[in-house]
């Protein structure tokens, strides 16, 4: 999830007619909050063809980040995280595929929460799946203890599963160093 002015935005795999996408829907930041304080929930709405008026529960979205070739089994997945990097300006999403018999994380960035530039790769290891990636602040932003937004070095925590064996997990910390083009 990120704050992209005033509203949430919660990104997720997108089930329905021509299979999955992985789309976002956003709400008022004070709307979620103060229903929150009310014990109730607040209307949210999904992203679809460049407006903000499907519905969040029933309606369908589009795709903002692209899929992976699913040759090899597993479609794209967004069992990932969202962050506000300072350095650059950019939103930052993680998204991770499975081709051909190899796991691949990819970190996309976005200047509006929506549209995603190109995929730059992260991590790539043959017969691993890469979900629940998260990221994690450098040693200069103590400051930030959320991890909601990030400066020019952080980490991702990394989990690779065993493909064949989906109880074996490893952990792998990456350091990413990001500057202005």
């Amino acid at each position: 999830m990120l704050v992209v002015g005033d509203h949430f935005h919660v990104y997720f795999n997108e089930h329905g007619p021509g299979g999955r996408r992985l789309a976002v829907a956003r709400a008022k930041v004070a709307d979620v909050v103060a229903a929150a304080r009310r014990h109730a929930v607040t209307v949210w709405h999904k992203y679809r063809d460049g407006l903000w008026n499907e519905d969040g529960l029933s309606g369908l979205g589009s795709g903002v980040l692209p899929d992976c070739d699913a040759r090899g089994g597993h479609p794209a997945d967004l069992h990932a995280d969202a962050a506000y990097n300072r350095a650059v300006g950019r939103y930052m999403i993680t998204r991770w595929c499975f081709a051909d018999g190899v796991g691949r994380l990819y970190l996309h960035l976005s200047r509006d929460g929506v549209q995603f530039e190109s995929q730059h790769l992260l991590d790539e290891e043959p017969g691993q799946w890469m979900p629940y990636s998260t990221f994690l602040a450098g040693e200069r932003d103590q400051d930030t203890h959320d991890m909601s937004s990030v400066g020019s070095a952080f980490y991702i925590l990394i989990n690779h599963k065993s493909a064949a064996n989906y109880g074996l997990d490893t952990l792998h910390r990456r350091k990413i160093t990001v500057t202005r083009e």
